[in-house]
């Protein structure tokens, strides 16, 4: 209903930013609702132990839409006008309704829930900020988030004031960080074992590629790079989702993945502007090192808290 709504307002000539803004704030209404309830609903699809693989392959879909979308696009735009993007957008929905509608519910396999009652949300927060492993993860993903994974802000400014590039210099570089995470998707599928200590590796890999991505002395050593962070991006972000699910109850889960997308999704409104004044007092090389510096140290957190877990005793019970 929102794309069809931007694609009339854009069709009659009368669409203003603040029609976009306020289609982006109920945009993100949706998401509140969405985007808790699809993460919990794939175990009930695919079963605990495909999981990861399904959350992986997931990504992997999300960012070959990322590449192939722009194309896709921008032959709409050529040949039909800029409103019927939006119409195609709209139009999707409906095959993702139709395949909603033809599951067989009787092959799902349901997931423990809790009662509706009061005090829940403040039951989430105390379950996942209690747990160490937990709030580890959702702590970096939030730093993360916030200063590293700001893509939309840095790379265009890195591409255009560092290496003169223009839009279509930009979309090669964005192709590029799509195959990465194509392959980074299919790498974290294959390798199925999703645990702390994977995920501080990524991050720490992830963190030293936009390290540099930031120092690349040109714009080809600069695409050379970025296939790897593109990777290392997704199969962190991956590997973070999938291990929460697997260190949750059945029963939290979906107010943890809420969490995890307030850490992840909302950190945006947070750290775009922050990197993107940064870029603007200095320069993008400075906005992704900065981004990279927390990334590292975000790592280190998760490598201590993965270190102690694993040299903490074990606690046996008496009785």
């Amino acid at each position: 209903v929102l794309a069809l709504t931007l694609g009339l307002l854009t069709s009659l000539g009368t669409a203003t930013v603040w029609d976009v803004f306020v289609m982006a704030f109920l945009l993100g209404i949706v998401n509140v609702f969405d985007n808790p309830a699809r993460q919990a609903f794939v175990q009930e699809m695919v079963g605990r132990e495909l999981l990861p693989n399904a959350v992986s392959l997931n990504s992997v879909l999300i960012n070959a839409g990322r590449v192939i979308g722009p194309a896709i696009g921008g032959l709409v735009i050529a040949t039909l006008g800029l409103s019927a993007c939006f119409f195609v957008n709209a139009a999707s929905f409906v095959a993702v309704i139709v395949a909603l509608s033809l599951m067989d519910a009787s092959e799902l396999q349901p997931i423990k829930t809790v009662a509706r009652q009061r005090g829940q949300v403040r039951a989430g927060f105390r379950y996942a900020f209690g747990h160490k492993e937990i709030r580890s993860i959702l702590l970096a993903v939030g730093v993360v988030g916030i200063f590293a994974f700001n893509f939309a802000v840095s790379i265009p400014l890195l591409v255009r004031s560092t290496f003169g590039g223009d839009a279509g210099t930009y979309g090669i570089f964005m192709a590029a960080m799509g195959v990465g995470a194509i392959l980074g998707g299919l790498f974290v599928a294959h390798r199925s074992r999703p645990s702390s200590g994977l995920l501080s590796v990524l991050c720490l890999i992830f963190g030293l590629l936009v390290a540099g991505l930031a120092l690349s002395p040109n714009e080809t050593v600069a695409l050379i790079i970025i296939v790897p962070m593109g990777a290392a991006s997704i199969a962190f972000i991956s590997t973070a989702n999938a291990t929460l699910q697997l260190l949750t109850a059945e029963e939290m889960r979906g107010r943890v993945m809420a969490i995890y997308a307030i850490a992840f999704l909302g950190s945006t409104p947070i750290g775009a502007p922050l990197i993107g004044a940064i870029c603007a007092a200095s320069t993008p090389r400075v906005g992704l090192g900065v981004g990279a510096a927390a990334t590292i140290l975000a790592a280190g957190a998760l490598i201590y808290v993965a270190l102690r877990e694993m040299h903490s005793p074990v606690e046996i019970d008496a009785s």
